[in-house]
């Protein structure tokens, strides 16, 4: 369902996948040229059918006192649980993106704005651009920090590739029960996004959770993930 996690949903409809990215961060601002690695692993999938696996590595970098800019490199697999034929058959993804973020003045690390682009490359032949803003929100402190989000992405296909999905053939506005592919297209993706982020005392190291949704408007279909992130601070110092 999404880059990150890096799932693309390539399960029971033919979407690409979103350019959403699962928090995992707050809204604080180290000093300048403090860097932060993350990992990050999840599943996602769309609500009536399909599912995926994957994991994705940031790494971050605090350029000024408001601006943080990263990388993300992701890989995932995406399908149903079974079967084998051309529409239920697994897919695999790799995804790179750049992704930045910025915490205005008056919102005292409590809001900031996001936004990326990046590439993703799936096993069908697909290969997507991928562009995302957003707002991103979060009660920092030293113990549990509640995180949430919310967005717009768009995905263009940059090159189709081959048709997958499952689609029904309609006669005289009936299905015949016989399925079909079909090439992705350009799509639309409102998103939001709920989690947690838990500081480990004053190694650096930070565990989070974070839980998402997406809907696809084109195809009306609805998306959601679960991941979770293992993160480490190195400062600047």
């Amino acid at each position: 369902m999404r880059w990150l996690l890096a799932v693309a949903v390539v399960g029971c409809k033919a979407i690409p996948p979103p350019p959403v990215l699962p928090q995992h961060f707050d809204t604080s601002r180290p000093e300048r040229e403090t860097v932060t690695a993350t990992v990050v692993v999840g599943f996602a999938g769309q609500v009536l059918g399909g599912d995926g696996l994957g994991v994705a590595l940031r790494v971050e970098r605090q350029q000024t006192d408001r601006t943080t800019l990263g990388i993300e490199l992701a890989g995932g697999r995406a399908g149903h649980l079974t079967g084998d034929d051309e529409y239920h058959r697994r897919h695999l993804l790799v995804a790179v993106r750049g992704y930045g973020r910025f915490v205005p003045d008056r919102t005292e690390e409590a809001l900031a704005l996001t936004y990326g682009a990046g590439l993703s490359l799936q096993t069908t032949g697909l290969v997507t651009a991928g562009f995302h803003a957003g707002l991103a929100f979060s009660w920092v402190n030293d113990r549990v920090e509640p995180l949430g989000g919310i967005g717009l992405a768009l995905a263009v296909p940059v090159r189709r590739g081959a048709p997958y999905g499952e689609y029904d053939i309609l006669e005289n506005g009936t299905a015949t029960g016989v399925p079909q592919s079909r090439l992705p297209r350009t799509e639309l993706f409102p998103y939001g996004s709920v989690g947690a982020l838990v500081p480990v005392g004053a190694t650096g190291n930070r565990l989070s959770v974070d839980a998402g949704f997406a809907i696809a408007v084109r195809e009306d279909i609805g998306l959601m993930s679960l991941s979770f992130g293992d993160a480490q601070r190195f400062d600047a110092r």
